[in-house]
């Protein structure tokens, strides 16, 4: 009865260690020092730290970049790209775009969804009698594979520096001590 209890303790206490924050075990968590803040003067802002991936457009260019960041330089508020090994200014910067992940997973299941509908229609005449007809089942698995397939159009978030936004680097170095 007591080992029982002692073994279910220990698993317990095993199981909710690794849940805690390492700062609560008396490890030291390492902060990124240096931040790319895009703000819109609201909650939403987005921070971006050194090895994010970064997907941006520049003024002067249409074309849509994709690099990772390197460095980030507060003196002269610049930005240095890991695959481009170019430096960017902050004003330079016309729109980011970030990916929205839940967009991904909707299509996925709608199309997983929709694809079993069709397969149910397509199978009909084989099983025999069933609870719907195939020319239903036909018309909502072609409708959710629709459905599924407008969400690309939302999959893809922008952010442009305009009047009520801003772009700036935070360092963050002088409050951890250092």
């Amino acid at each position: 009865m007591i080992t029982k209890k002692l073994v279910f303790f220990s698993v317990l206490f095993l199981l909710f260690s690794f849940l805690l924050p390492e700062q609560i075990l008396g490890q030291k968590r390492l902060q990124p020092k240096k931040y790319l803040v895009l703000d819109k003067y609201s909650p939403a802002r987005v921070y971006l730290t050194v090895g994010d991936p970064i997907r941006f457009r520049l003024k002067k260019d249409n074309l849509i970049f994709n690099d990772y960041i390197e460095e980030l330089n507060l003196q002269d508020s610049s930005i240095m790209l890991v695959d481009a090994r170019m430096k960017i200014y902050l004003r330079e910067f016309d729109t980011f775009y970030f990916d929205r992940r839940w967009t991904n997973l909707v299509r996925g299941g709608l199309n997983f969804i929709g694809g079993g509908f069709l397969f149910s229609a397509a199978v009909h005449p084989l099983v025999g009698n069933a609870l719907y007809d195939p020319k239903e089942q036909a018309i909502i698995g072609l409708s959710a594979v629709a459905l599924g397939q407008t969400t690309k159009f939302f999959r893809i978030r922008k952010f442009k520096i305009d009047r009520n936004s801003r772009v700036q680097i935070l360092d963050l170095s002088k409050t951890f001590g250092e």
